[in-house]
């Protein structure tokens, strides 16, 4: 993060709250990647399936992917990409590779995205997510 980025703070106080947040972001923003970050636990598959929704895809059909790190979903005027790069150690040029072609068919949200850092593009939307408590997470959106 830099100065000078447009930050949003807000407080999620349920999964709903985290999902219409998602919902809001995506509408307002699908022609540049989300990335996520924060700890494990704190809302980012939530977003993504809240997201999904907002895009007519059911969210409860986005997973954390197994042996892929992208999964990708049919919309009617392209594809939503969906990718956790949780197990990644470090990315490959295959992965870079299919990230970018991601960014070119539709939205495309990122979790883990720190793992990726040095090939995401510049123009793009961080997410970062802090638990405050069982029910409460702060989410910190800045736009780039």
């Amino acid at each position: 993060m830099t100065k000078n980025q447009p930050v949003t703070e807000l407080i999620s106080k349920s999964v709903e709250e985290t999902k219409n947040i998602a919902r809001n972001l995506i509408l307002r923003n699908s022609a540049y990647p989300i990335c996520l970050y924060g700890d494990l636990g704190t809302g980012k598959t939530i977003f993504a399936k809240g997201a999904a929704d907002e895009l007519g895809i059911d969210g409860e059909k986005i997973k954390s992917p197994t042996f892929n790190f992208v999964r990708e979903y049919t919309l009617v005027n392209g594809t939503f990409s969906h990718c956790d790069l949780y197990r990644l150690d470090e990315i490959d040029e295959i992965l870079a590779e299919q990230l970018e072609e991601a960014y070119e068919k539709g939205p495309v949200i990122i979790e883990w995205a720190e793992k990726a850092e040095k090939v995401l593009p510049f123009i793009r939307t961080d997410v970062f997510f802090e638990y405050i408590d069982e029910n409460k997470r702060l989410i910190k959106i800045h736009g780039r």
